[in-house]
Parts: C-alpha cells; sequence; structure tokens
C-alpha cells in the first residue's frame, strides 16, 4: 500500500515538474499560433500562470512528500539524483 502511494506521489510531482517544460520544448515544434497570433498571443498570460502554478505545487509537494517518493525507487542512488535534479530545476 505504502509503495502505491509513493508511486502516485512520484508520478503527480513528475507531470506537475516536468510537464510545462515537455510542453515548451514540443509547443514549439507543433506551433499552436495557428487559430490566430493575437489569439494565442492574449492566452500566454493564462499558459504562464498555469505553468507556474504547476511548478509550484510540484514543489511543495516534493518537499513534503520527499520521504515517500525516495521509497519508491529500488536503487538509493537513481533516487537521490531524481529527486535532487528535481528540486534544482524547480527551484
Amino acid at each position: 500500500m505504502n509503495e502505491n502511494k509513493g508511486d502516485i506521489y512520484l508520478r503527480i510531482i513528475l507531470f506537475c515538474l516536468y510537464g510545462p517544460l515537455l510542453a515548451g520544448l514540443f509547443g514549439q515544434l507543433v506551433n499552436l499560433k495557428f487559430v490566430s497570433p493575437t489569439f494565442m498571443a492574449s492566452l500566454d498570460n493564462i499558459y504562464y500562470i498555469i505553468v507556474f502554478c504547476s511548478l509550484c505545487i510540484g514543489f511543495c509537494l516534493l518537499l513534503a512528500k520527499y520521504s515517500i517518493v525516495k521509497e519508491s525507487f529500488k536503487n538509493k542512488i537513481i533516487a537521490h539524483l531524481t529527486l535532487i535534479l528535481s528540486i534544482l530545476y524547480s527551484a
């Protein structure tokens, strides 16, 4: 039961932290400004607020559930490396 809880927290944290990063990287490839450049420019502020809130939620959840997420990894080196890189990226 505890392992399943750690996996759920890990997935939520990774989605909140690295989802906006991947959306930013792949958003340039898709080029979503095909509807109207002025309309999409007005949505940029909303997009940045969503990204900022997602990063804040992921960072706070990572700090709050650090030990639970750390226990979900089998290899301790990978666990520490992943969590430290996530903290540095979100900070």
